[in-house]
């Protein structure tokens, strides 16, 4: 009985991932849509506890409103990125922003609806705290 609910979950969880919006992994750029917001995580020495003298990390974050799939694409024309691997059912992405000065002014609208553009990425640090992440190269508030 427990290995056919597992299956029962496992296959409706697959289901609806089937069902997702799909991104695809850099170098393609995408357009996503969510709301901004900062969280907060213990860093080094450590990375376990603020409180036990772990630095401080704060970091941007879209929260998508609907779950989607990224992928690895994989084709002759754009290059296969070998440090990424397709992630289903995403609701949250950190975002890295590389031009700051450019951004900065934009990233003043926490808890906002915004639309980011950049390339995706699978986390690969202990600084990366979402399963994907975004360079971004522009973001603007969305209606």
């Amino acid at each position: 009985m427990k290995i056919l609910c597992f299956f029962i979950i496992f296959y409706s969880a697959f289901l609806n991932a089937k069902e997702l919006p799909i991104f695809y992994f850099e170098p393609q750029e995408s357009i996503i849509v969510g709301t901004l917001e900062i969280q907060t995580f213990p860093g080094a020495p450590g990375y376990e506890s603020i409180a036990n003298g772990d630095a401080i990390e704060s970091c941007w974050y879209l929260r998508l409103a609907k779950p989607v799939n990224v992928l690895v694409r994989q084709d002759r024309k754009n290059k296969i990125d070998n440090n990424s691997t397709s992630t289903f059912n995403v609701k949250i992405i950190q975002l890295v922003i590389m031009d700051e000065p450019l951004l900065f002014k934009k990233l003043l609208i926490k808890n906002k609806k915004v639309t980011a553009t950049g390339t995706l990425f699978s986390s690969f640090t202990g600084h990366h705290h979402a399963r994907v992440l975004m360079e971004v190269h522009n973001i603007v508030e969305s209606r």
